[in-house]
Parts: structure tokens; sequence; C-alpha cells
């Protein structure tokens, strides 16, 4: 019924299942995009296992990114390092 007053008002319904919902899903192929990706819901109606996994999605999406930001920082912070040390170095070199 609820279905039915969505589509009255001129709302589209998208339906997705719990295997191709995000991007990281078990069944969408590398490189392909998930159902809640292509869909970008407003409003979505899922029982709490379904929402436990989107969850976990992200939470993976922003470990990965904290990762790469924290490799980044240590590179730059060890180039850095270095360029300092090699700069002390011809400095004392003139002395």
């Amino acid at each position: 019924m609820l279905q039915n007053v969505v589509a009255g008002a001129g709302s589209a319904i998208g339906y997705g299942t719990p295997m191709t919902l995000t991007d990281t899903s078990n069944k969408i192929k590398r490189g392909t995009k998930g159902d809640a990706t292509v869909l970008r819901p407003t409003v979505m109606a899922a029982v709490p296992a379904i929402l436990d996994r989107v969850r976990d999605g992200v939470q993976k999406k922003v470990r990965d990114f904290c990762q790469f930001l924290i490799s980044a920082r240590f590179s730059l912070s060890l180039s850095l390092s270095h360029t300092h040390t090699h700069t002390r170095a011809r400095a004392r070199a003139r002395f």
C-alpha cells in the first residue's frame, strides 16, 4: 500500500538486494556500482542486518582512507626528515 502512495505522489521506487546494495557487496563486479550508489535513495527501508552491512562497508572505507593518510603522512615526514638531515650536513661542511 505504501508503494502505491509513493508512486502516486510521483516519487521513484527502487529495489535492491543485500548482495548488491553497496559498491563493495559480494555480488558486485569490481569497478561497478551498487544499488544504493545508483539509486541514491532519500529514504530506505531495511532490516537491521542490512543496515549492519552498510555500516560495516562505510567503516571499512573510512579505515582504508585513514590508513592511506597515515601512510602518506609517514612518507612525507620521512622525506622531509631526509631533506632536513642533508641540508644540515651541508651546512656543517661549510664551517
